[in-house]
C-alpha cells in the first residue's frame, strides 16, 4: 500500500499503519505544502506549534500507544524534519 501524507508526520503515520496492519507492506510519500509547513519551521509560529505537536504525538505513540516498543527498527522511515 502507498500512503501519501503531509511531510511533517510521515514517520508516525507509517509506524502506526505498520503496527496496526503488520500483514501489509507500506510505503510512504510526503506531500509537501509550503503554505502549511516548511524547512525553516522555527521562523513561523504556526509551523513551530505544528512541529511541537507532531513531536509530542510521536513520543506518545512510540512510548505509550505502540506498547512502549520504542522507535521503529526500519531505518528507511524518514525523519519528520527532513525532506528528500
Amino acid at each position: 500500500m502507498l500512503m501519501v501524507t503531509s511531510d511533517y508526520h510521515t514517520r508516525r503515520a507509517l509506524s502506526i499503519f505498520r503496527h496496526e496492519l503488520p500483514q501489509y507492506q507500506f510505503s510512504v510519500a510526503a506531500a509537501h505544502d509550503p503554505q502549511q509547513f516548511g524547512i525553516s519551521w522555527w521562523k513561523h509560529r504556526q509551523w513551530a506549534k505544528l512541529n511541537f505537536d507532531e513531536w509530542i504525538r510521536a513520543v506518545w505513540w512510540y512510548g505509550v500507544d505502540a506498547g512502549g516498543s520504542g522507535y521503529p527498527r526500519d531505518s528507511a522511515i524518514p525523519s519528520p524534519l527532513t525532506r528528500p
